[in-house]
């Protein structure tokens, strides 16, 4: 057994390497067995001082080995240090602040990656930070000299210990005036002649520093270019997928249509619901204005097409006078001065092939909601100006364009029955 003195070498070279402190999982790759480390702890030869983490005699206790301990203490399950020495604690490591000898560590760790509670011993601080940021010291993660400053400016009441850190940091050429300016951090006047070394815009960017001065002109410039570019490549989709979600708001109601007049003929012994007639029209009827119909409807909302520009009004100015929809008048009944068509007026029955007997579509005609002709037929409201909603007697929506069908007249309002 490897105990007190006797430790082997692979002990002493962890310890040598971590200011005297040894993890639990390092002890195991050095051959020593948890039940081993129990009893090396229970006799005093080596100090339990957190969970998973030992410390060997011999060793002093200094701001680097405390830093040691909590790096230690930060470690993941598979031994990687999550902790990033900053602030105070970083320029103290960088010579730029004394040790006072029982100032907690300061901790930079991940936000949303770091569980850990801290103790009074340490400060968890929660940021990101990049690669960039921080550089190695030995076996401690460490934020680079301009990041600590960044770290602790930010902090209330430690301007004036930030300006003295500062011009004793250009004293030893570990900043540039540059470096500060471009981060946003005070010069003193006495160096504000030297030679910059700013850094530019977009490693400034990489490293998270603030700047005072705002945009110059030229990236202001590159930004409205950018939000130019962007505004070209989205708007085109932006207005496809308005477009798409009007024309399925325009099927939605079709559909309701079908929905309302399929009520209708099982209300009334098969019929389908009536068209054009002298005093009562359809779509008057689905909305409840006549009769005792009420299937829920709102006239005129539920009967605009949200896709079609022109409103209700009179057609005398170019309004539609009835309805953006119009119904498939050779099934159900037309009305002129001359004559009632009432026998046009079918049943569901009479229907032999629902899945091509038009119903209704979207309307082209001002005047009327009556659909006797496929020129009647609005194609020019869906699909960028090329085609129209169409709801066939089976209940199906579709969107169909002029070329799908035979002639502009009455031959294909007429089939299925």
């Amino acid at each position: 057994m490897k105990a007190g003195e006797e430790l082997g070498s692979a002990i002493r070279q962890y310890a040598a390497r971590q200011a005297g402190y040894l993890t639990a999982s390092q002890a195991r790759e050095a051959g020593l067995s948890s039940a081993q480390q129990a009893a090396l702890a229970s006799i005093d030869s080596w100090e339990r001082v957190e969970r998973g983490i030992y410390r060997l005699p011999g060793h002093g206790d200094d701001l680097q080995s405390r830093c040691v301990r909590w790096s230690l203490w930060s470690c993941d399950r598979k031994g990687r240090a999550q902790a990033v020495i900053s602030h105070a604690s970083a320029l103290c490591l960088h010579g730029l602040l004394a040790d006072d000898g029982c100032a907690p560590v300061d901790l930079t760790v991940e936000p949303r990656v770091f569980q850990k509670s801290a103790s009074a011993e340490c400060r968890l601080h929660k940021r990101y930070l990049l690669k960039e940021q921080w550089e190695w010291q030995g076996t401690l993660r460490v934020t680079t000299v301009l990041q600590s400053l960044l770290d602790l400016s930010e902090l209330p009441q430690e301007e004036q210990r930030v300006e003295r850190i500062i011009a004793k940091a250009l004293q030893r050429n570990q900043v540039t005036p540059g470096e500060l300016r471009g981060a946003g951090l005070p010069v003193p006047e006495g160096r504000a002649g030297e030679a910059e070394h700013r850094l530019p815009p977009m490693r400034r960017e990489r490293y998270g520093l603030r700047s005072r001065a705002g945009f110059t002109l030229v990236e202001l410039l590159v930004v409205i270019a950018i939000l130019s570019i962007l505004s070209a490549m989205l708007l085109p989709t932006l207005g496809r997928a308005l477009s798409a979600a009007r024309d399925l708001k325009c099927s939605s109601q079709m559909r309701q249509l079908w929905l309302a007049s399929s009520q209708y003929s099982d209300d009334y012994n098969d019929w389908l619901i009536f068209g054009y007639s002298a005093w009562h029209h359809t779509f008057n009827m689905l909305a409840g204005k006549v009769g005792p119909l009420d299937y829920g409807f709102t006239y005129p909302d539920s009967f605009m097409c949200p896709s079609e520009p022109v409103g209700f009004g009179d057609y005398h100015v170019g309004l539609y006078s009835y309805t953006h929809y119009g119904v498939n008048t050779w099934l159900t009944g037309d009305y002129s001065p001359i004559a009632v068509k009432a026998d046009y007026i079918k049943r569901r029955s009479a229907v032999h092939t629902p899945s091509v007997a038009i119903l209704f579509a979207d309307n082209k005609m001002k005047t009327t909601y009556a659909l006797g002709y496929v020129d009647f037929i609005n194609f020019t409201r869906h699909g960028g100006g090329m085609y129209a909603n169409i709801a066939y007697l089976d209940g199906t929506v579709t969107r169909r364009g002029y070329a799908d069908f035979s002639s502009g007249g009455s031959t294909d309002m007429k089939k299925g029955f």
